[in-house]
């Protein structure tokens, strides 16, 4: 079975020495949650994203499925193109996901589709991951998860039900404003997209707080815009590992070059192994 791939050893070695030197006092982590914290795989059929399902089901209309297809054919492909240049990859993000909630606004997106997604969703943690979660709670550190693709509470739900939302965990998503009804009538800013989610954003949640003086980062993600989100934060280090079970060769070699250690396959088992010899300093 395909495991971990180090892809600078020396600077794997020091950075896991210095998060080790600083041990639980100066973790904290950050996740994305589809790909990231759950698997892709369920019964050998690929799971799709939380926002995947909503574009993919019957959960609206069939004008909004088709025009939700229309905006991921345009702009899908920006995403992870590493001949695109960074800020235009960006700009493009910001376009789907401002062009996506206006659509999903329009066609009667309500609170009960939200809940609907979360109960028929194939969603399961990856193996080995409600331990990681168990670690970081049992040891008080700090698990910041910041989805773009996730809706509204659907993260919040699932945790929820699998009973893993603790004290501990914080989560920055895309939220919608309701009516009194339970229909969508806005987005809260800011929008988080695939390639803005760095932690600069962060700073006016008041669990802002319980990270700011924790200077080491255990980042983890499954997309090229993953390897960003502690961007910008006052942080001394960062290991950044990258679950890569989906991407093309060309995506692979893209990904080795912003991540500190690719896995390819889906369990925790190694980063478990990691997190507990941080712990132990």
């Amino acid at each position: 079975m395909a495991t971990q791939l180090i892809c600078n050893s020396e600077k794997f070695n020091s950075t896991l020495t210095a998060l080790k030197k600083g041990g639980r006092e100066k973790l904290h982590v950050v996740a994305d949650f589809d790909g990231t914290l759950t698997s892709t795989l369920v019964n050998g059929k690929q799971v799709p994203s939380t926002i995947s399902i909503l574009r993919d089901g019957d959960y609206l209309t069939p004008e909004y499925r088709k025009k939700a297809h229309e905006l991921y054919n345009y702009y899908r492909p920006f995403e992870d193109d590493p001949n695109c240049p960074l800020e235009k990859r960006k700009k493009m993000m910001n376009e789907w996901w401002n062009r996506h909630f206006d659509l999903l606004v329009r066609t009667g997106l309500t609170k009960q589709d939200l809940e609907s997604v979360v109960k028929n969703a194939s969603l399961n943690l990856k193996a080995g991951a409600k331990e990681f979660l168990d670690l970081l709670s049992e040891n008080n550190i700090p698990l910041l998860i910041i989805s773009s693709s996730g809706i509204g509470d659907t993260i919040k739900i699932y945790l929820e039900q699998q009973d893993l939302l603790r004290n501990n965990v914080h989560i920055v998503t895309n939220s919608f404003i309701w009516d009194d009804k339970g229909y969508a009538v806005g987005v809260k800013e800011p929008i988080v997209h695939a390639l803005n989610k760095d932690e600069t954003s962060v700073a006016h949640y008041p669990f802002f707080e319980t990270i700011k003086n924790r200077s080491n980062v255990l980042l983890l993600g499954d997309g090229t815009g993953d390897a960003e989100m502690a961007r910008g934060f006052a942080s001394k280090n960062i290991l950044k590992i990258a679950f890569i079970h989906r991407h093309k060769a060309e995506e692979k070699a893209f990904c080795q070059s912003l991540f500190d250690v690719l896995i390819e396959n889906e369990n925790y088992d190694w980063v478990n192994k990691i997190t507990k010899e941080i712990i132990a300093g």
